[in-house]
């Protein structure tokens, strides 16, 4: 959700990434329950390698980013417009 702001610095204020994160936090269990109720074992599947990462924040964390990339792809195209739309706007209006 921050790659767009981060290629512009200027707006990454900290109310502003508060708020990105409030959203993502009411988003992401919503897209979570739809992607496990379409794929379940391909995402238990992905979620079996998690296992294997290093005790290592940096590995946590790019394995915490490509999950939230992960998952809405798996819950079809118009659920996804509705969770991208639903992005779009709640970063215009914080």
């Amino acid at each position: 959700m921050l790659n767009t702001p981060s290629k512009q610095p200027e707006t990454l204020t900290l109310s502003f990434i508060t708020s990105l994160l409030k959203v993502r936090a009411a988003l992401a269990p919503v897209y979570t329950r739809l992607a496990f109720c379409r794929n379940r074992e391909q995402l238990i599947g992905y979620l079996e390698e998690f296992i294997q990462l290093p005790d290592d924040t940096d590995a946590y964390a790019q394995a915490h980013q490509e999950l939230h990339h992960q998952l809405p792809d798996q819950i079809g195209s118009q659920q996804m417009n509705v969770i991208r739309v639903l992005k779009k706007h709640f970063a215009k209006t914080f």
